[in-house]
């Protein structure tokens, strides 16, 4: 699963490459009337690198004039040709008899021009299966954490046969030596109402001997008491805060920018007054990727998923299992949770990918258009170069936040596991005739009506019973 989300480096270029394309342009005759008179020269060097005056004057009057035989036609064509001879030939023309030619033409309307990018069938069906193969590998991870429980459940059962204790019971870690150099005050306390000391002769016990009771686990995590130490300090919440932070804000910081250069995107800023440069944050990069809708959505979907909605989600819900836990509330669901999320979250993908663009999109978009006329309008000499660049401190909040997030989840997860592993073996307590806080292994083994035999003196059997006799009483 952790892997799986690298399958999406192709998916995510794609969602670029919609960012890089999308271009809304509001139309507005008066200043595309105006950028006209303006850049005239610049036009009709372009135009003249294009066609010569024959081909041009056929698509203006839309016939082709060396075939003409009607005298009105052949007339438009001879008035044609020589005014693009003398707009090609003569540069001064722009400024006079182009101008007015513009100046008395009248405009009206408006409206908004759109270029969008839309994706086709193939990519949509990469994006299914990418995601598929990713809930796929999480429903594995599940049936693996739930494989590595009862592996170590087994491992406990075999731990407790060995030591002779039933089946579903826990070994206990925690060993007590008996008293040695004190065992005539033990006596008084712990003997009295008995016919011979319970420990028997103190002086044949020897330190080899030394009898040991366990119970279950650190103090901090066992059942006994109730108590529970948290997991996760003030410090460390404050820390998850902070990630959370820094996580939101670079989801919103506009961290990338569309560049355009050239002649061709130049004359279309000067005339039609397009603006071609735009700054995305992943938010907005996101929306721009559904903004053709239908199937478009589904893009709009896998990108907020991975590159918006994963982190985000993976943030908080870091904060709300790290403040559970400090009202004493379990958090090993949350904690596993929070590490599946994992999967969602693909900001080292996307860096991946916005550096692949960066790097390719202007030797791409450079080879589309090449004209030598374009060298004496554009200072770069190209036609069309388009760039796709992340601007430099704000996409660091992308790094840092991504870099923070992993470490404490990653630290948050571990604190939980080792918490939950060590909770699964602390044996857990009963009560048996009004004593409460016993073991498991005291409850079915031992037979308790004898023990108040002894202490009334009336049993037959307390030479058999010694050795349960001792291991009972020191485990209460």
């Amino acid at each position: 699963s952790g892997l799986g989300k690298w399958s999406l480096a192709d998916v995510l270029v794609v969602c670029v490459m919609v960012g890089v394309l999308h271009l809304d342009w509001v139309v507005d005759p008066a200043d595309i009337k105006q950028g006209l008179i303006t850049d005239l020269p610049s036009i009709i060097q372009i135009i003249q690198s294009l066609y010569n005056a024959e081909q041009l004057c056929d698509k203006a009057l839309k016939m082709d004039c060396a075939t003409q035989k009607r005298v009105a036609n052949i007339a438009k064509c001879k008035a044609c040709k020589g005014l693009i001879s003398e707009a090609y030939t003569h540069p001064e023309w722009a400024g006079s008899t182009g101008k007015k030619i513009l100046d008395g033409v009248s405009t009206s309307g408006g409206g908004l021009a759109t270029l969008r990018v839309v994706g086709m069938r193939g990519i949509y069906a990469f994006c299914g299966a990418v995601i598929l193969s990713i809930l796929l590998s999480l429903v594995v991870d599940v049936f693996d954490v739930k494989a590595k429980a009862v592996a170590r459940l087994g491992e406990d059962n075999l731990a407790a046969e060995s030591r002779g204790l039933l089946d579903g019971e826990r070994p206990i870690r925690r060993l007590l030596p008996a008293p040695s150099s004190s065992s005539t005050a033990n006596n008084n306390v712990n003997n009295e109402g008995l016919e011979e000391p319970l420990l028997g002769d103190s002086s044949a016990i020897s330190a080899t001997n030394s009898l040991e009771i366990e119970v279950g686990g650190d103090d901090r995590e066992s059942n006994i008491g109730g108590s529970h130490e948290n997991l996760f300090s003030f410090r460390f919440l404050l820390m998850s805060l902070a990630v959370a932070f820094v996580v939101f804000m670079a989801g919103d910081l506009f961290t990338m920018e569309r560049l355009v250069h050239g002649a061709g995107p130049q004359l279309l800023s000067d005339i039609l007054g397009v603006h071609w440069e735009k700054l995305y944050s992943l938010r907005s990069l996101m929306w721009t990727t559904g903004a053709s809708g239908g199937w478009d959505n589904m893009l709009m979907a896998t990108f907020g998923l991975f590159c918006v909605l994963g982190p985000c989600a993976r943030a908080v819900l870091l904060v709300v299992m790290v403040l559970l836990d400090q009202f004493k509330v379990p958090v090993s669901f949350l904690a596993t949770a929070v590490s599946f999320l994992g999967s969602f979250c693909s900001w080292e993908v996307f860096a991946i990918a916005i550096v692949m663009v960066q790097m390719l999109m202007p030797t791409i978009t450079n080879t589309i258009v090449q004209n030598p006329v374009c060298g004496k309008i554009s200072s770069d000499g190209s036609c069309l170069t388009v760039e796709f660049n992340v601007i430099a401190l704000p996409f660091l909040t992308i790094l840092l936040g991504g870099f923070m997030l992993v470490g404490m989840t990653w630290s948050a997860t571990a604190r939980a596991s080792r918490h939950g592993q060590s909770s699964a073996r602390i044996t857990t307590t009963t009560t048996v005739r009004g004593y409460s806080n016993v073991s498991r292994v005291m409850a079915p083994n031992h037979n308790y009506q004898r023990l108040r035999d002894v202490d009334e003196g009336s049993s037959d059997d307390v030479e058999g019973g010694l050795d349960e006799l001792v291991f009972e009483t020191n485990q209460l």
